[in-house]
């Protein structure tokens, strides 16, 4: 399954100084007031030894007025006309690609860190070369057995949903698999391949999860083109300050190898603000 987008040409210099204007006005009032220019935060100087910036923005990414897609099997942007408007949809079916199976071992329990982050990569890898979502992947596992509860990946494109980040798909499947909304009664861990963005970061709050670990870094993700969101170093402390660990860069290398293949082949998608 894959897709291509257009892109239009970059944007123009005032186009980009208006998006800098949009995002002073939209995040400093409510961020550091020491902070001097955004644009220096992202160079590796404002960088924690995490990786993560006190501000997070990309000036690279460029948001097209109107992407359109060429389609073989995927999805695509909202193209409807008021008079083709589809009738409601009753339900949302999340689905495993088929070849989860294959790949996955849901009778092992996973000793080692790297053992479960190889997993979620794993993940990412094979949702990439089989042509069935992003370069994301994660797995959930109960903390002291070492059970594997779930996995996710990145069903975006070809389930036509922009929630279902690869933590998502996973915390939607453990929770469904464990009939619970929290998944605080026992001890569970989130590994993921790659930091989560803003969406994923507050998923993980609420997902009731004790402890998370990634790969690659918010970093490695908008080299690539992704735009994480208002993702900054307080938000992780944030989620420190409740009781989750945080631990970052485990397998970091094989995880960037994954996003440098999907950045060959695959489809950058940010949805536009």
């Amino acid at each position: 399954m894959s897709a291509s987008i257009i892109i239009p040409k970059q944007q123009s210099q005032q186009q980009q100084d208006d998006l800098d204007c949009a995002f002073r006005k939209r995040f400093c009032s409510a961020s550091m007031s020491s902070v001097d220019s955004l644009s220096d935060l992202g160079s590796e100087q404002a960088m924690s030894e995490c990786d993560t910036p006190l501000l997070t923005y990309s000036p690279k990414i460029s948001y097209p007025d109107t992407p359109k897609w060429e389609l073989e099997k995927g999805s695509k942007l909202d193209t409807f006309d008021l008079d083709e408007l589809p009738p409601p949809q009753k339900s949302c079916t999340i689905v495993y690609p088929e070849w989860v199976d294959e790949v996955v071992d849901w009778n092992k329990c996973y000793e080692t860190d790297e053992e479960k982050m190889a997993l979620a990569i794993e993940m990412s890898r094979q949702n990439v070369r089989r042509g069935t979502g992003g370069p994301f992947g994660s797995a959930i596992f109960e903390i002291g057995t070492g059970r594997l509860v779930s996995v996710g990946m990145n069903r975006v494109v070809p389930l036509s949903n922009s929630c279902l980040h690869g933590e998502m798909v996973a915390f939607m499947m453990a929770q469904a698999r464990k009939q619970t909304f929290s998944l605080s009664g026992r001890d569970h861990e989130l590994f993921t391949s790659a930091e989560p963005c803003a969406m994923c970061l507050g998923a993980t709050l609420w997902s009731g999860v004790k402890r998370m670990v990634s790969a690659a870094t918010g970093i490695d993700v908008r080299a690539i083109g992704f735009d994480e969101g208002p993702v900054f170093r307080e938000s992780f402390k944030y989620l420190e300050g409740c009781g989750i660990e945080i631990v970052r860069q485990v397998l970091r290398e094989e995880a960037k190898q994954v996003l440098k293949e999907y950045s060959e082949i695959g489809i950058i998608y940010n949805g536009k603000p």
